[in-house]
């Protein structure tokens, strides 16, 4: 791995739960944040088909691959707006 200059700091969040997202935000008020990893995602529903759709597993789905790195970028944006490497990345 390459040399890291600064500070890391490891913070677990449900994603899929955006008032914590927000909380954490709030939390971090003040703070810049260079580099944003947002890391979960799922996928459920793999045996389903066009005529047996399963609703609550796309929907889970949709929730974590789609909804939860949205709010995270909103909620962290000023944060790494106010960074020197500006950078922000989902993973899922």
């Amino acid at each position: 791995m390459r040399r890291v200059d600064g500070d890391i700091h490891l913070l677990q969040l449900e994603v899929t739960d955006f008032a914590a997202v927000k909380a954490l935000a709030r939390a971090l008020a003040g703070k810049s944040i260079d580099v944003a990893i947002a890391n979960a995602g799922i996928l459920r529903g793999r045996n389903m088909t066009a005529d047996a759709i399963d609703v609550p597993a796309w929907t889970e789905s949709f929730a974590v691959n789609t909804m939860a790195p949205l709010a995270f970028a909103g909620a962290f944006a000023p944060h790494v707006a106010a960074s020197n490497q500006k950078k922000m990345i989902a993973v899922s």
